[in-house]
């Protein structure tokens, strides 16, 4: 092995970490666009929003809100699949 052998109980810990690191990144993501949807000059002004999804997400709509619609489908799956393990 490249990192050295670990044993079954590191392995469950290493899993369990990064199980925790998507859920707790995806729900950052929604959270701060979410923000930024209710303060439109908090990171992004909503021209600057318009024009990237434009180029970027066509189809989506062209605000906050439609990368909301983006990112919210990740986190919601991360908390399904594993929510449980964060009482």
């Amino acid at each position: 092995m490249l990192c050295g052998s670990i044993n079954e109980q590191r392995m469950r810990e290493l899993l369990h970490e990064h199980r925790a690191f998507k859920i707790m990144a995806s729900l950052r993501l929604v959270t701060e666009t979410m923000e930024n949807a209710l303060d439109p000059y908090f990171y992004l002004a909503p021209h600057e929003y318009e024009k990237s999804m434009k180029e970027f997400f066509p189809g989506q709509r062209a605000e906050a809100a439609g990368l909301i619609d983006l990112l919210r489908p990740t986190f919601d799956g991360y908390w399904k699949q594993h929510g449980h393990e964060f009482p």
